[in-house]
């Protein structure tokens, strides 16, 4: 997923995502890093530093991942961001999820400096990180500087290897109430009709399923799991049982075909189905606040495209890039 400018994803403004920046003490690359201090929410609240990016080394295709520190302090989310070269084939988890509200409200520590992430964000790393050994995750609000617009683009052009080349994809759904929680962790056994009701609902009324680039995201993932507080689950599994319980509701066959739709795509991403303007078509309800993003957020799954005929470039127009992109389909 490297973020497009505006990804919505329930991204919602870019000023959200400008500004990420760090103290001066420097980003870690290679070697022995150290481990931040531990810090009190005050504290942290009333330090006058941020968290300030280095670059990532142009002439190499690189990707920064983070961190995630073991639980020692439950009250403090603790990371670290690392430098590494793709060619390095690192091993990493990469986070699908929705942005959320659009103003950054929670705190972590980010090398040991802290950083303004939005809140679901962060209830998914609170998640995700283990009680007594770091997580390496790929999560693009902190992953990418998105201050600056040229990494930016060429983080969303590298979207694709991203996330075909992680080790797993995990699709954050959120917290959630205990039934929700519940319900998932059972998989839908044992539960009261009114229950199973009130999970498929939830689940198929989610804004994650509608967001524009949660598609390749998703379609491009080797080992997807789903998300749901501090439980997990393989697809596959999941959509079985989500399948078997939601069609007694016929209130939910669109949601259900918004789902099956993209489990379909993903199954079926190397056939010519995966040409443009077919995604464009196929995919005319998926939603991002940034015109553009709904060709861009597209590109690493059009085989069409793989010639970089049409590439990520934020400079240019929204008509100049819908003209380039109707000029391909006559072609």
């Amino acid at each position: 997923m490297p973020m497009a400018p505006s990804k919505k994803r329930h991204r919602h403004t870019r000023d959200q995502r400008a500004g990420r920046e760090r103290h001066h003490g420097g980003e870690h690359h290679k070697g022995k890093l150290n481990r931040s201090p531990s810090r009190d929410p005050v504290s942290m609240a009333e330090t006058p530093e941020v968290f300030r990016y280095e670059p990532l080394d142009p002439s190499v295709d690189s990707i920064r991942l983070l961190e995630l520190e073991p639980a020692d302090n439950p009250q403090i989310l603790s990371c670290r961001i690392i430098h590494v070269p793709f060619r390095n084939r690192p091993k990493y988890e990469a986070l699908s999820y929705t942005w959320g509200a659009p103003e950054p409200t929670s705190t972590i520590l980010l090398n040991g400096t802290p950083m303004a992430i939005g809140p679901n964000l962060h209830d998914a790393l609170l998640a995700l990180r283990r009680d007594h050994k770091p997580r390496l995750i790929w999560a693009d609000a902190i992953c990418i500087d998105q201050s600056n617009l040229a990494e930016r683009e060429r983080q969303v052009r590298f979207m694709d290897s991203i996330y075909t080349r992680a080790a797993r994809v995990l699709i954050w759904l959120g917290g959630a109430d205990q039934m929700i929680q519940r319900a998932f962790k059972s998989n839908l056994e044992n539960l009261q009709e009114r229950e199973r009701n009130t999970f498929c609902s939830w689940i198929c009324g989610h804004k994650y399923w509608t967001r524009l680039w949660i598609i390749q995201e998703f379609t491009l993932s080797q080992d997807l799991r789903v998300c749901i507080g501090r439980h997990s689950g393989k697809w596959e599994e999941f959509l079985e049982s989500l399948s078997q319980h939601a069609r007694k509701y016929d209130e939910l066959s669109d949601q259900m075909r918004i789902i099956k739709n993209l489990d379909q795509k993903r199954r079926g991403r190397l056939d010519d189905t995966s040409r443009l303007e077919k995604l464009l078509e196929d995919f005319r309800y998926a939603e991002c606040q940034e015109p553009r993003d709904r060709i861009y957020g597209l590109l690493g799954l059009a085989h069409d495209c793989q010639d970089q005929s049409i590439k990520a470039d934020y400079t240019k127009s929204t008509f100049d890039l819908y003209t380039e992109a109707i000029g391909k389909f006559s072609r």
